[in-house]
């Protein structure tokens, strides 16, 4: 093998090990939106019930949990590491896929500097920890993206499988529909690079040929998507869900929200970061400071680059259709900003800036006759992004701040519940929310994944049940507090 294929190993090995790694206590505790998704996978594994689209908690696409639903089946555990290893396994898989796409964009070396970035990256790593549905949605759209784009450069350079891969290309960004609501942005990019191809390929002769191509991939993604498409139609509610409750269409000035929100977006990669726990250890922000001048650099160069060929130039346009799209989930929310969650795909387009920042400033150092200095400040960069979220995570996940966010002390109680004497009933004292599950606040989820009690059959087999007011605990039955 040669030594890129070695270097790419070692990569994909270190951020496994960074996403692996004492994943069922770092973070601690199971947040309810994690439990929530855990309770629905456990009630498909039981009942065959599995769904495309999980309508309670806000609703939920179903790929994410129907795999945790088999992760819970392989495993029959039923501890947060299972629900958070299908993130894990996720986010190591979409190291590779940055390498196809970063070759795809500009070359073999600027893929294994992504790589690298986005195994290293706090960012990419925390969300590859815990059981939330986007880090699928980055997967996929890694791979969906440097498919089709290897598939056109293979087109356009006489390579063989180039039809296929935009095929196989075309047939993953359906399959994105299933993933996160914040994928659909991604049709915008995805039409700019088929339009932008097609517009190339015209001034050699080649557009008609390419436009079928492209028409197969549209097709491929239709029938990925249509199961989804096909639950939307029937359910339109559904569609916007969450989404439309927290928009900025809804405020007043939707205008200058937007504006703030996309400045609070951007200054969450390089300034001021998510100031949730959930999230992101406050106030770092997304990039090492270390970083900050090679993202910057390359995100100049990929916008200049763009200008002065008028979009013509593949895979600069891609990247730059890429970032302003994957904004949009995050600056079109009128709360909770800047949000690193809903804005998990701009994770993409930023590590394929920073590496071609950090491409172009070691082109210009080999120019002058220091190939190995080049070399070597690639790796050291590498290396420094690595070691900042390892050294960083476990402090992060040790704070108490996290531990609260992610209900540690729930997790806790549902291990002492499972404990417990089965003679006489359980009462789990919870506090209220404002969105209700099977009639019972969304707090109460963790402790009913931990029980194996999300439903009223398994409350009654398992005799613990859920009160918002202490009042109502029966004498002598056992109280357990999880406010």
């Amino acid at each position: 093998m040669s030594l890129r294929t070695w270097l790419l190993l070692a990569v994909i090995v270190a951020a496994a090990a960074l996403r692996f790694t004492a994943i069922g206590e770092a973070p601690p505790g199971l947040y309810t939106d994690e439990a929530a998704n855990g309770n629905d996978a456990l009630h498909a594994l039981e009942t065959g019930d599995w769904q495309w689209f999980y309508p309670a908690n806000n609703g939920r696409e179903g790929l994410f949990i129907n795999l945790q639903a088999i992760a819970l089946g392989v495993t029959g555990e039923r501890e947060p590491w299972v629900l958070r290893v299908v993130s894990a396994i996720a986010g190591t898989l979409a190291i590779p896929g940055m390498y196809v796409l970063g070759s795809a964009v500009w070359n073999r070396r600027a893929g294994l500097l992504a790589a690298a970035l986005l195994a290293g990256s706090f960012w990419h790593v925390h969300f590859s920890r815990v059981g939330f549905r986007a880090i699928l949605a980055v997967l996929v759209a890694v791979w969906a993206f440097g498919l089709l784009l290897e598939g056109l450069r293979k087109i356009r350079n006489g390579g063989r499988f180039g039809r296929a891969l935009v095929i196989a290309g075309g047939a993953l960004a359906g399959l994105g529909l299933h993933t996160y609501i914040g994928f659909r942005a991604m049709a915008v990019p995805l039409l700019v690079t088929g339009a932008v191809a097609i517009w190339s390929a015209r001034t050699k002769g080649e557009g008609a040929r390419l436009f079928r191509t492209l028409v197969l991939a549209a097709a491929a993604a239709l029938a990925v998507a249509s199961p989804m498409l096909w639950y939307f139609g029937a359910h339109p509610g559904s569609f916007s869900g969450r989404a439309s409750d927290v928009s900025i269409l809804s405020g007043e000035q939707p205008g200058l929200t937007l504006a703030k929100n996309v400045a609070l977006e951007v200054g969450m990669l390089v300034w001021r970061g998510d100031g949730n726990w959930r999230h992101n250890y406050p106030p770092a922000a997304a990039l090492p400071l270390l970083l900050v001048p090679f993202f910057a650099y390359g995100a100049w160069s990929v916008t200049s680059r763009t200008w002065r060929t008028r979009g013509r130039e593949l895979g600069d346009a891609a990247v730059l259709a890429l970032f302003v799209a994957a904004l949009l989930p995050a600056a079109l929310s009128a709360e909770g900003m800047p949000h690193a969650l809903r804005g998990i795909l701009l994770v993409i387009p930023v590590v394929l800036a920073t590496a071609f920042g950090l491409l172009r400033t070691w082109y210009r150092i080999e120019e002058r006759g220091w190939s190995v200095a080049g070399a070597a400040l690639a790796a050291c960069v590498v290396v420094y992004a690595t070691w900042h979220t390892a050294a960083r995570y476990p402090a992060y996940a040790t704070r108490y701040e996290t531990r609260d966010e992610f209900t540690s002390h729930h997790v806790e109680v549902g291990r002492a519940l499972r404990e417990r004497d089965r003679g006489r009933d359980a009462y789990v004292i919870v506090r209220e929310t404002d969105v209700l599950v099977g009639g019972i606040p969304t707090s109460a989820q963790t402790v009913m994944f931990m029980t194996g009690t999300g439903t009223p059959g398994a409350q009654q087999r398992e005799r613990i049940f859920y009160v918002t007011d202490p009042n109502l605990v029966p004498e002598g039955a056992a109280a357990y507090d999880a406010r």
